[in-house]
């Protein structure tokens, strides 16, 4: 007898489990891969997923992709995006201007007094690693972040996101 009841428990938690998984959306997740410049073609891919009325549950993202997705994640729309991105000034965000009031003296008397500074590692002269050292790029995010800055958890954003380090 008790193992009739057994059974029956099973198997009533077994239709009780299926009828469950029925009744669950599926979850979506967004990936979206690097590029740099072509990576902005991910957001004419979210204006599209956007008037399709998918939604969203999960995005990651490497490179240009983690950029846009962690804006897509923290709650800007595929629209939105557009708009920003539109008005955006590549050329002071890759040259790095800073505005001269917002450089210390050490900096203005540096950029003042040689036209190129190069590094040097072991008394050999090395090219400098990349074209900008990110203080504007920096200075965008942190701005178009500003309502979700209190979230140190990207799982924790209104989509959850990931970051997908390149090797």
């Amino acid at each position: 007898m008790r193992y009739v009841i057994i059974v029956i428990l099973l198997l009533l938690s077994a239709e009780a489990y299926a009828q469950n998984i029925e009744n669950r959306e599926p979850k979506v997740g967004l990936v979206l891969s690097g590029g740099g410049a072509k990576g902005l073609a991910h957001i004419g891919a979210l204006k599209v997923i956007d008037s399709l009325g998918i939604r969203i549950d999960y995005v990651a993202g490497t490179s240009m992709g983690a950029i846009i997705g962690s804006l897509y994640a923290s709650g800007y729309y595929g629209k939105q995006l557009d708009s920003i991105f539109k008005t955006v000034n590549f050329d002071n965000i890759i040259t790095d201007n800073i505005p001269r009031e917002a450089k210390t003296f050490y900096e203005r008397e540096n950029d003042e007094k040689y036209a190129v500074i190069l590094p040097f590692d072991d008394f050999e002269v090395k090219l400098p690693s990349a074209l900008s050292r990110g203080q504007n790029t920096f200075n965008l995010l942190s701005k178009l972040t500003l309502h979700v800055s209190n979230v140190e958890d990207f799982s924790k954003l209104p989509i959850p996101f990931f970051v997908s380090l390149p090797i």
